[in-house]
């Protein structure tokens, strides 16, 4: 998918805003064409951009955690109820790509492996930043 140039520049604006290199610029930079492309596309983007702030939040506190922490199994259930709440948004945007690049998304975000939950937890620290930024902005 060809990004516009607003697209690389909102992109360029949230690389430059990180404290270190986004790790899904291209899928990252799909999500945002896609959801500045289609009507409904910024509802699929808010959504993502929420979710993904907690999964990353929560990913991080069930990284430092010990599995016998008190508390620990509501983290983790909270943690799979927000993934299968972002799996969702994904699945209504990828309606949105070319076969191609849906089936891309599909098997990288969208299978039931751990190797989908670290793409998607790697892919929510990108989308993060967004929060983040707006965050900034309205201050």
């Amino acid at each position: 998918m060809k990004l516009s140039d607003d697209t690389l520049k909102f992109i360029e604006i949230l690389d430059t805003n990180s404290n270190s290199p986004l790790k899904n610029l291209e899928d990252l930079g799909v999500i945002i064409e896609v959801s500045a492309t289609y009507n409904d596309g910024h509802i699929f983007f808010n959504q993502l951009v929420f979710n993904a702030s907690i999964i990353f939040k929560l990913s991080e506190k069930l990284k430092s955690s010990s599995p016998s922490q008190e508390g620990i199994e509501l983290i983790q259930k909270e943690f799979e109820k927000i993934l299968k709440d972002f799996k969702n948004n994904m699945r209504n945007l990828t309606e949105y790509l070319e076969d191609e690049l849906s089936a891309q998304f599909e098997n990288k975000y969208l299978q039931l492996s751990k190797d989908s939950v670290i793409n998607i937890i790697n892919l929510s620290n990108d989308l993060a930043l967004v929060k983040r930024l707006q965050i900034k902005q309205s201050k």
